[in-house]
């Protein structure tokens, strides 16, 4: 990857976004929007364009199973409630996508115009994390559909109590409808560094996702070197692979860096040269920021680049791979994960050695210790033996005879299953799976996983092992 702006990791991190296993509004909405921006900053062959394109079309078309009756947008498909940020980002996808040629039902954008506009008028401030965030990013989303809320943009801004995110926000929205000297005193003198903080729910946001707004408000506003300056901190964030990202971090940060790359004016073209594990050199040339090249990987092999031109470069190797089988034993980080097998008649059994078409039972219990409070949005991942098959007890309307408690969606695939719930400090939840042993062989068994969705720091597995489904 060579670009003539601060490196953005872009390989690695979109094929973070794009692979990512979840599928909420706001993990769908994140894998499809930095990519409105790609063509501006990067060069893309038809391949790669068209690759796009799908995505972003199937984004739109998948958000539509979110929509509530309200015409807002709910974290989760098939449900009725909303969730207020999530409203306001896919929304805000949905408005960019159209600015960008993509087709967009009318009747999602108009009823999602009429639940903002409600909400808008509503608000008066809660108790909800955020809060005036999540109202600021609602009041910029009105103004860029063409409809701002100018009453509630004025109200706002004569509190003497708004966040520095909120306020940063809040400019971003006066700027799009013209009122820049407004924009420009809301936001004089304040700083553009937020505090650190990893929400894992209510805006799902980070210290680094709001500096990637004011980024995008810096580029509004037309504030180059400030600007650069915040771009420089997300570029080195971006670029360093041991920091992680929550998708919707990743995503802000994509979209923001994109679009301030596209107002600046580069003197000079990309004009290099770089050879591969000993292989001939290959010219890499354009007049956009970013170029990418696909090199087949050699052991031992040095890739070197020779800048050409006049203008300084960035250039880094972004490696992919396949990870060998997990050996790591059992691990807990806030999390803590117990699995019981049992067979259909509540008896323990050892699945290390099953009779071929025996059904079974895998209960999964999951605890909260308790000393970090009360989690939301966590993700139990059950990857299973390929010679099992999962029973679909939904399907068959059994769900109700194993023990299961409350969750807030399963995603029951052909081999996994994946429970999304929340739990409170001190509390305990047991999800069961029933399966049977279908087919005959020795098949490796992977971890079984719990996480925060928006903070890699709470997490527990299993440890990983091998099982063998042997003739009846």
């Amino acid at each position: 990857e060579v670009s003539s702006i601060p490196p953005l990791n872009l390989g690695r991190r979109l094929s973070y976004l794009t692979n990512y296993p979840h599928g909420c509004a706001e993990q769908i909405t994140s894998a499809a929007f930095p990519q409105l921006f790609l063509s501006s900053v990067a060069e893309l062959n038809d391949a790669r364009q068209a690759t796009i394109e799908g995505t972003i079309k199937s984004a739109i078309s998948k958000l539509r199973s979110f929509r509530t009756n309200e015409g807002a947008f709910a974290y989760w498909e098939g449900n009725n409630d909303a969730d207020e940020w999530c409203t306001n980002y896919v929304g805000h996808f949905l408005l960019e996508a159209q600015q960008h040629g993509y087709t967009v039902p009318e009747g999602l954008l108009s009823g999602w115009v009429r639940y903002q506009q409600q909400r808008a008028r509503q608000w008066g401030g809660s108790q909800q994390p955020r809060d005036d965030l999540t109202q600021a990013y609602r009041l910029y989303t009105l103004a860029l559909a063409g409809q701002p809320a100018n009453g509630a943009m004025n109200r706002m801004r004569e509190r003497n109590n708004l966040s520095l995110s909120a306020r940063w926000r809040l400019a971003a929205a006066f700027a799009l409808i013209g009122q820049t000297e407004t924009a420009d005193q809301l936001v004089d003198s304040q700083d553009d560094a937020i505090p650190a903080y990893q929400e894992i729910y209510s805006t799902y946001g980070s210290a680094l996702r709001d500096e990637a707004m004011i980024l995008e408000t810096l580029s509004l506003l037309d504030r180059r070197e400030q600007g650069l300056s915040v771009f420089r901190r997300i570029s080195s964030a971006l670029s360093d692979n041991d920091q992680w990202m929550s998708t919707q971090t990743t995503a802000f940060c994509l979209v923001a860096t994109t679009k301030f790359a596209e107002t600046l004016t580069l003197d000079d073209e990309i004009n290099a040269r770089f050879q591969a594990g000993g292989q001939g050199t290959t010219e890499l040339r354009s007049k956009l920021s970013l170029v990418e090249r696909v090199i087949a990987p050699t052991d031992g092999a040095t890739v070197s680049v020779k800048n050409l031109g006049k203008g300084g470069l960035y250039a880094q190797v972004v490696l992919r791979g396949t990870p060998s089988i997990d050996t790591s034993s059992a691990q807990e980080s806030g999390l803590r994960l117990q699995v019981n097998y049992k067979g259909t008649d509540g008896e323990p059994l050892d699945p290390t050695s099953l009779a071929q078409g025996t059904d079974f039972m895998a209960e999964v219990t999951v605890a909260n210790p308790g000393l970090q409070g009360d989690y939301r949005q966590l993700a139990l991942t059950q990857v299973l033996p390929s010679g099992w098959e999962i029973i679909n007890t939904r399907l068959s309307g059994t769900d109700s005879l194993y023990t299961q408690s409350t969750y807030d969606h399963r995603d029951i695939r052909d081999d996994r299953v994946l429970t999304y719930f929340n739990l409170a400090a001190g509390e305990r939840k047991t999800f069961t799976v029933l399966l049977n042993a279908a087919y005959v062989g020795q098949f490796y068994q992977p971890a079984i996983y719990a996480e925060a969705m928006y903070d890699n720091t709470i997490n527990g597995k299993t440890g990983s092992t091998f099982v063998e489904v042997v003739a009846f």
